[in-house]
């Protein structure tokens, strides 16, 4: 194995920080303790979302900081009660609107610290969408989000739905996603031995 692509995530808005903890962060700490013992990997991507830092006004491609690491959060979910959890860290998280996002966040700063060593990239996508052209136009597997939404106005029941018209949504088509992800893990392995040498953090896409 070369290339580890780790898509695997709760996506749930509305998922328990005790769960969302452990889907999102210390699954990926797995994945990256396998990944540290592939002798040829030449790339590790993880997928994260671009609402990840939804929270700051102009979003660069660079990681962030926050008022609790990864170790911290991990050791809050294994000895507290959910509900002293939330209480503990309810500043930090409003921050963010879901424990997705926050839990997002957390695990990109922790792949910057913990896998300083490897060629590693993040990739933020915006809202997936249905496909542009492959594997032919339209094509969808899950009727979840926008695509729930649009098929039942199609379908005729729902029959008026309150919107902003001065609000752009972030989408993307599923095939120019995952065409950007093979591409995203092609540049890190390019410029993974560039990095390495000049002391640089690791690809944010």
């Amino acid at each position: 194995v070369s290339v580890v692509f780790h898509l695997a995530a709760t996506v749930r808005f509305d998922e328990d920080i005790k769960t969302s903890t452990a889907l999102n962060v210390i699954a990926t700490n797995v994945i990256l303790d396998i990944a540290k013992h592939m002798p040829n990997l030449k790339s590790f991507i993880h997928v994260s979302t671009a609402y990840a830092n939804c929270h700051v006004k102009y979003i660069e491609e660079r990681f962030y900081t926050y008022s609790i690491g990864h170790r911290e959060l991990i050791t809050l979910t294994r000895t507290l009660p959910e509900s002293t959890i939330k209480e503990r860290i309810a500043r930090i998280t409003s921050l963010w609107p879901n424990t997705y996002t926050f839990t997002k966040a957390i695990t990109e700063a922790f792949l910057k610290h913990e896998g300083e060593d490897l060629p590693i990239g993040i990739f933020r996508p915006a809202i997936v969408l249905p496909s542009a052209r492959e594997p032919l136009v339209g094509w969808v597997d899950k009727f979840h989000g926008p695509i729930g939404l649009t098929a039942s106005v199609f379908l005729g029941i729902a029959r008026f739905i309150q919107c902003d018209n001065d609000i752009l949504a972030n989408i993307v088509p599923v095939d120019l996603t995952v065409n950007s992800l093979i591409a995203c893990a092609w540049d890190v392995s390019n410029k993974y031995r560039y990095v390495i040498r000049h002391h640089q953090d690791a690809n944010i896409h």
